[in-house]
């Protein structure tokens, strides 16, 4: 098989089984075009409308180019090599301006990603290592001497152009004949992330109440959606009375979901119930924040959930029993997560270590798989939320705080009647 073949059947694969991926990949190179080498063959992909388009091309000085081989994309597949060491190892590069090996990286990251999950398209790279070319050494398999830097033809002798670089931590050699050898590198930025197929630990914070100004500044930026699992939970009850950080929380996610953000919710009934009956705790706004919600019909019983101009939203509930003797329903996450319009996932993570809460703002690859697990928890295991149980259990809260009250009103009666 050859590399127009390999990449066109791949792009196919990830066309029917990964639709919003390969949405992404078309918006990232829509207006461009891009060269592709393995060392034996180039190809030239190009978008038509809201299609990739993988030609055959006869030289590599029609666009800039990105150079990999066959054991560097299976490497990371596998898992075997990070980004990073791809690069080391000199079985992937680009060469261009600074926006167009982004460009060539953010694609290669998407492959990687869906051909890491899809059967088809792993048996495909098998097929393609294996098929009539054999791999060489791409220093010695280069076509052409000279490489095109963004519209420049130039010599050994001459410094690269400005604003462009050949993305690698150190200049390896099969590119010595052609550029000078010296070390070029990019400026550490956000998209450090997925350049280095690594997953970044951001932030940590030790407190109580700390996670809630993370997933509130997580909440503020750009994502289509949203994914927060907690032990009881702010949009039932609203924030706790002087817990100004959820209510910042709080406040940021209503209004995300007002504007049609999608919003999966996994809470605890359980933990509900405990949060309510804590000795301090109180929840002023917990009849405004579920008249806030949506009360709607599912399978016979009336539900709860989040509505809007993106659809329909049911807040589920951990199983309280399970027939998985592994399923611990006190022991579940606390996260938050966002996926980003980039493609990108990032979240915040608590843990308890004795009395402290301990809070892990994270970003890349794995939380992208994290996520996902999470969202097929949601969808199979956990089941919408009963409006009855939740009016139930605010109904008995409010009882259960009505009598202290009485109580200590009819003694400070007596006490002013009776001196």
């Amino acid at each position: 098989m050859n590399l127009e073949a390999q990449l066109g059947k791949l792009f196919a694969i990830i066309q029917e089984d990964y639709r919003p991926k390969y949405n992404e990949i078309v918006r990232i190179a829509r207006g461009n075009r891009a060269m592709i080498t393995d060392g034996e063959e180039c190809v030239l992909i190009s978008t038509k409308g809201r299609r990739l388009n993988v030609s055959s091309a006869a030289s590599v000085r029609e666009a800039p180019v990105g150079r990999f081989s066959k054991e560097g994309v299976l490497g990371m597949v596998d898992g075997q090599l990070t980004l990073d060491q791809a690069l080391e190892m000199r079985l992937i590069d680009c060469a261009g301006s600074v926006s167009e090996v982004l460009r060539f990286f953010k694609i290669l990251r998407i492959v990687v990603f869906v051909s890491s999950r899809s059967l088809r398209a792993y048996n495909l790279w098998n097929e393609y290592k294996q098929g009539s070319h054999t791999h060489k050494d791409l220093g010695s398999s280069r076509r052409d001497p000279d490489w095109h830097w963004a519209g420049h033809d130039w010599a050994p002798s001459d410094s690269p152009p400005s604003g462009n670089l050949l993305f690698s931590g150190q200049m390896p050699e099969l590119v010595t004949e052609s550029f000078p050898s010296r070390p070029l590198s990019v400026p550490v930025t956000s998209d450090a992330t997925w350049l280095a197929s690594a997953t970044l630990v951001l932030e940590v914070c030790h407190g109580r109440r700390d996670h809630y100004y993370v997933a509130e500044r997580l909440a503020r930026q750009p994502c289509d959606a949203m994914f927060l699992m907690q032990r009881s939970s702010s949009l039932l009850l609203g924030p706790e009375l002087g817990w100004v950080a959820e209510k910042k929380f709080y406040d940021v996610i209503r209004r995300r979901i007002a504007e049609g953000v999608k919003f999966y919710h996994v809470v605890s009934v359980e933990g509900i119930r405990s949060h309510l009956g804590r000795p301090g705790s109180s929840f002023p706004q917990k009849k405004e924040a579920l008249a806030r919600l949506t009360r709607v019909a599912h399978k016979g019983r009336e539900v709860v959930a989040v509505q809007n101009k993106g659809g329909l939203w049911h807040i589920k509930q951990i199983p309280e029993n399970s027939s998985d003797e592994d399923f611990k329903s006190d022991r579940q996450a606390r996260t938050f997560l966002i996926h980003k319009t980039d493609g990108s996932t990032e979240g915040v993570v608590v843990v308890d270590v004795g009395a402290m809460q301990i809070s892990f703002r994270m970003r890349g690859p794995e939380m992208n798989a994290f996520y996902q697990t999470c969202l097929q928890f949601y969808r199979d295991k956990c089941i919408p939320v009963s409006w009855e149980v939740i009016s139930d259990l605010l109904l008995e809260s409010a009882k259960k705080n009505r009598q202290p009250a009485v109580r200590h009103a009819g003694q400070r009666t007596r006490q002013r009647v009776n001196p």
